[in-house]
């Protein structure tokens, strides 16, 4: 073979030889390390972490601007309170008469087609985080004993639970207007229901503090007894205040006939 085919082989295969790139395999193998050992240390950290039993501290908590304020829009429908509100209406109550139990029947049937409009407890003011059987304490100071009991309603123990009003007092409020504060909870819940013609939904809970602020600032707080049934436990109970203290006594099915408990056997035993 002459020199000439010789240079000829040799040139053809260094062509047909792929180029080794060494800067390019040196790149792809750093990174490969440097993923290898930020793993192998996150291994070793947690292998210690478990055998030590100790414990990782957290990292911060990352900062993310929201693309609104849902949790703000959210609070205000919770807590409507948690801003200041400023009252579109001042009720004025000039006069109250409130209704006794023996002239409910009369009263009721003034006023039996009303379309009634609601103020609950849905607020944090005081009215709506009170104790209900403290609002009826001082109610029972300013106005007397309820119009209604939950004796006095029919087939109690057959009804749904949402449908056992414990106690209403009924008012007429300016000389023509009727108003109703109920408990639908019992005793251990708190705040109460206030009711009024449909007609005054925007002023009722205007008229709800003109109402009961009175009663609420006041201190004075009289002795009542009254049954108490807890439809989700199916349970009757004797409930109320005795001058000192809050009392529940668990009883058997009380008899409607005899009205409702005397408060005096709870005040001999002070």
């Amino acid at each position: 073979m002459t020199m000439s085919v010789r240079v000829v082989l040799l040139i053809l295969v260094c062509i047909s030889i792929p180029v080794y790139d060494a800067t390019a395999q040196r790149q792809s193998t750093s990174e490969l390390l440097s993923l290898y050992l930020k793993e192998r240390a996150f291994e070793l950290a947690a292998r210690d972490v478990m055998r030590r039993g100790g414990r990782v501290r957290p990292m911060p908590l990352a900062r993310l601007r929201p693309r609104n304020d849902r949790i703000g829009q959210w609070m205000k429908v919770l807590y409507p309170e948690s801003e200041p509100r400023i009252d579109t209406t001042s009720f004025i109550v000039e006069s109250l008469q409130p209704i006794k139990r023996i002239r409910r029947p009369v009263h009721e049937a003034l006023f039996t087609r009303t379309a009634w409009a609601f103020a609950g407890s849905q607020s944090r003011s005081p009215l709506d985080t009170l104790q209900t059987r403290d609002i009826r304490s001082r109610m029972q100071a300013h106005f007397g004993s309820p119009s209604r009991l939950v004796i006095d309603m029919d087939s109690v123990e057959a009804l749904p639970a949402a449908e056992v009003i414990q106690f209403e007092y009924w008012f007429v409020v300016n000389d023509s207007i009727p108003v109703m504060v109920v408990d639908v909870n019992g005793p251990w819940d708190r705040g109460i229901i206030v009711a009024a013609p449909a007609a005054l939904r925007s002023e009722i809970r205007s008229l709800k503090r003109a109402l009961l602020d009175p009663v609420l600032r006041s201190s004075k707080r009289d002795p009542w007894a009254d049954y108490y049934y807890n439809a989700v436990q199916r349970i009757w109970y004797i409930t109320g205040y005795d001058g000192a203290m809050f009392f529940d006594k668990r009883i058997g099915r009380p008899d409607a006939g005899l009205g409702p408990p005397s408060i005096l056997p709870f005040l001999e035993n002070q």
